[in-house]
């Protein structure tokens, strides 16, 4: 598997609360860092699984 992890976007709020009125589902995501608030991305996340077809067994 292939992981790739985004970079946190900026947000230009001065406090989460009123963000979080808005959109109660991002509870989890906002974090803060160095006195500014970022929104955390989530993880893009590949697979590279290669399937192979079996004879049948009779």
């Amino acid at each position: 598997m292939l992981t790739k992890k985004k970079k946190p976007e900026p947000l230009n709020i001065d406090t989460p609360r009123t963000y979080l009125k808005g959109f109660p589902e991002m509870k989890g995501r906002i974090f803060k860092r160095g006195g500014e608030w970022f929104l955390r991305q989530t993880d893009e996340v590949q697979t590279n699984l290669n399937y192979k077809r079996r004879p049948r067994l009779e």
